[in-house]
């Protein structure tokens, strides 16, 4: 079996040394060097073509989004483990986003990390439970981003509102409004108030050609007369 050659990169020298010697005990890997300095990760990177790169987030000299764009622009097949105590959520999607392969809690036991470089090395993902927990929940409110993205580009109007608005955009009259929609000419009047409340604008013209510049309406109104 051919071993999987790891670089490992971390600003604290025992922990470097410890995380060496116990892969260095495994059949599977070959550290082929160690260092404290991004940069230098880099540019070992780049003489070596390591398999797997082992990064921490606390790394010297530059910051670890820095050296995993410098490792992914020389070695895009070179997989790289962040390994650290951080669990800060823009860490981790920072991490991933860029190109990493896993992120891993240095509170992990030392037969799961042999087992998840083995199958970062065959090119899965792997996150803990625990972030992965958190990228769910970011998930879902990048959901609730978006509907209320979706409330904001309406300005909160609700679908009879903008039926309303749109016959207004044609140049209905409020009676022509009622007839169309079969309500009163008094409710009419109650819509078009909340339209002017809800999109800060002073008349129905302007209602109207703010909602089609915005594009939750697509008629034009008609010039004034």
């Amino acid at each position: 079996m051919k071993k999987v050659r790891i670089l490992l990169a971390d600003k604290r020298e025992i922990f470097r040394e410890g995380m060496s010697m116990v892969l260095k005990s495994q059949p599977y890997f070959d550290v082929v060097h160690s260092c404290s300095n991004g940069f230098e990760c880099v540019e070992k990177t780049r003489e070596l073509n390591p398999d797997v790169v082992v990064l921490d987030t606390e790394i010297q000299d530059c910051n670890f989004a820095e050296a995993i764009a410098g490792i992914k622009s020389i070695s895009p097949q070179s997989r790289i483990i962040m390994l650290t105590h951080s669990e800060k959520d823009q860490d981790l999607f920072s991490a991933l986003k860029l190109g990493a392969s896993a992120y891993l809690t240095k509170d992990i036991k030392i037969e799961d990390l042999v087992d998840d470089i083995l199958r970062i090395n065959e090119g899965e993902v792997i996150v803990t439970q625990p972030l992965a927990d958190k990228m769910l929940q970011e998930f879902a409110n990048l959901e609730k981003m978006k509907e209320s993205a979706l409330v904001g580009k309406n300005y909160g109007l609700s679908n009879r509102e903008i039926e309303v608005l749109s016959l207004v955009a044609r140049g209905d009259t409020n009676k022509e409004i009622a007839e169309k929609l079969y309500i009163s000419e008094n409710t009419v009047k109650v819509h078009l108030s909340a339209i002017l409340e809800k999109m800060h604008v002073k008349n129905r013209q302007q209602a109207a050609i703010f909602a089609v510049e915005k594009g939750f309406i697509s008629e034009a109104p008609p010039p004034d007369t």
